[in-house]
């Protein structure tokens, strides 16, 4: 399993990740792309870990992102 970052305080809401990777984000009650099953993580970002197969989704949601805020953990 890979380790995926999102930092939500700069998310805009664009959807794009959430169209993408349905399966790992989804838009919160203030329209920002929140990840749906969260590992404890230090710092600004919300971080989940991504099974083996979806990492490829997950990283063309994360070269989706306008504001590039997804990353995955080196």
């Amino acid at each position: 399993m890979r380790v995926v970052l999102h930092k939500i305080d700069e998310c805009i809401g664009c959807d794009s990740c959430v169209e993408i990777a349905g399966t790992y984000f989804y838009l919160n009650a203030d329209g920002r792309a929140e990840l749906i099953t969260q590992i404890p993580w230090k710092g600004p970002f919300e971080a989940a870990e991504v099974f083996r197969e979806d990492v490829e989704l997950v990283r063309e949601a994360a070269h989706a992102c306008p504001v590039q805020i997804i990353n995955f953990k080196k």
